[in-house]
Order: structure tokens, then C-alpha cells, then sequence
């Protein structure tokens, strides 16, 4: 029995240390799929603040922003000029640096470096192939959560190195996550919306909740945070059976995003 559980036990730590467990079980944050190659966008004149957010990688990893000789967020291809964030080996899980305040719209561009192979890999979008970085905007509590791909042919784990920022958003606008509440209304009653909005703020005009072809009302972003509400006074018209949507509009009135899924029949939310 004593050899069978030394067995078992060698095999539990060969399996760690050749990352053969399930990957599904991190003790740290991982950018969801979908999010390979968007872009980081500065939404909010506060400091963009990074944190540390670990990995479970063999190789040596160093992440670094990308500036230019006056220390602005650029690709000069100097990488003299680029201010260094974290290593995955060195760096404290938790370590944060203030990064400064930026012009909302900028663009940031993370680089991580492969000290083992000599690679690296951007969080720019690429025009062929696979990023090597996800981002992933409203990860928590508004911040954006980066996560690195170390080897060039995969598997693509993007377990390598993460790490998280504020303020920041993608320029992909979508609508990540959308309800209403309370779930059942009656005539008289207030309809409260709210929406997780990713992407550029610059890009977004205006924001409503619709039933069929009627605007009910306009949503915004008080916190500029992401997170958008309105409300809506039930009034005693005829009952609807028609799907309620919420619309992001460009600044010229192109949609650019929606989210469907809402039903409001008999003047109640279903």
C-alpha cells in the first residue's frame, strides 16, 4: 500500500510540474476564449493601474509596455524605451504599478518576452495565424485581464502570464452581458436596464432599450465604468408580445451592437 501511494503521489507531481492537469483547475485568472487579438484601449482619464495576476508557466516570461523615446505609448520598435511590468517568475502575484494616466482612445500595447526561446509576442491583432494574447475587458471589477501565449505553435493555454488593467477597454464594442429587472412588471411599475458595454467609449453614441420599433429609453455610463442603466415606466397600453432589445449606436447612428433575449408580453417581463 506504502509504494502504491508513493506511486500516486509521484505521479500527481509529474503531472503539475509537465502541466498535464486540467486546465480548467488554475489557481489564477485565465482571459476567456473569443478575445484573441483585440486591441487595449485607454477609456478613462485615471491611472491605469497593473496588476500581477500569476501563471503556470515553464519558461520565463517578462511583459512590457510599449513606448517611445518621449515615453509615450507607441511602436517605435525601440525596445530600449519600453517600460518593463512583470516577470512570471520574479513578480509577486498581486504586485501592481501605476502605469500614469493617459488621453482617452489611446492605444497600449503589451509585449511579452520569452527569455528561454528569445520570441515575442504583442497584444496586437494580427493579420494571419493566432494571437498570443487574449484580452478581456469587464473581467472584474471593470479591470481588463491579459493572458500570454509563450510557445509559437501552442497548445494555446495562455496560461504564461497574466495580468490586469484599469481603465482600459477593447475596441470591439459588444454588450458582454445585459438584464432587466424586477422579472415581472404590471402597469405602473418601473423597468430597470443595465448593460456590461466593452470597447472604445469613443466609438459609442448612444445607447437605449427598444420594444419592437419604439425606444423606450436612453441608457449611460454615469461611473464610466462599462456599466449602463436606464429605466422605463410601464405605461397601460395594450399588452406587447414583442422582443425588447438593448442598442449601441455610433456617434453617426449606426448600430453596432445589440443584445437581445427580452420578451414583454401582457405588460410583463418574461
Amino acid at each position: 500500500m506504502g509504494n502504491s501511494i508513493k506511486t500516486l503521489t509521484l505521479l500527481l507531481i509529474s503531472l503539475v510540474c509537465m502541466g498535464g492537469m486540467d486546465s480548467t483547475v488554475q489557481a489564477f485568472p485565465i482571459a476567456e476564449p473569443g478575445t484573441e487579438g483585440l486591441d487595449v484601449i485607454v477609456g478613462s482619464t485615471e491611472p491605469v493601474i497593473a496588476t500581477y495576476r500569476g501563471n503556470s508557466a515553464s519558461y520565463s516570461n517578462s511583459v512590457y509596455l510599449l513606448l517611445n523615446d518621449s515615453g509615450i505609448p507607441d511602436l517605435d520598435r525601440n525596445h530600449w524605451n519600453d517600460r518593463f511590468l512583470f516577470n512570471n517568475h520574479e513578480s509577486p502575484v498581486g504586485s501592481t504599478i501605476d502605469l500614469g494616466s493617459f488621453p482617452i482612445g489611446t492605444k497600449l500595447t503589451f509585449r511579452m518576452v520569452v527569455k528561454n526561446t528569445g520570441r515575442f509576442y504583442d497584444t496586437r491583432p494580427v493579420q494571419a495565424g493566432i494571437s498570443h494574447a487574449r484580452v478581456q475587458a469587464f473581467w472584474t471589477n471593470g479591470e481588463t485581464l491579459i493572458s500570454f501565449e509563450d510557445l509559437n505553435h501552442g497548445p494555446y493555454d495562455y496560461n504564461d502570464l497574466s495580468f490586469s488593467l484599469s481603465h482600459v477597454w477593447t475596441k470591439q464594442v459588444s454588450i458582454r452581458k445585459a438584464w432587466l429587472t424586477p422579472d415581472l412588471v404590471k402597469p405602473g411599475d418601473t423597468l430597470h436596464a443595465y448593460a456590461e458595454i466593452t470597447g472604445d467609449p469613443a466609438e459609442i453614441g448612444d445607447v437605449t432599450l427598444v420594444l419592437g420599433n419604439r425606444k423606450l429609453a436612453s441608457m449611460s455610463d454615469p461611473e464610466g465604468d462599462g456599466m449602463w442603466t436606464g429605466t422605463y415606466k410601464v405605461d397601460d397600453g395594450p399588452g406587447y408580445k414583442v422582443g425588447t432589445k438593448i442598442y449601441v449606436k455610433s456617434p453617426d447612428g449606426r448600430v453596432i451592437a445589440k443584445w437581445p433575449g427580452f420578451t414583454v408580453e401582457d405588460n410583463t417581463v418574461q
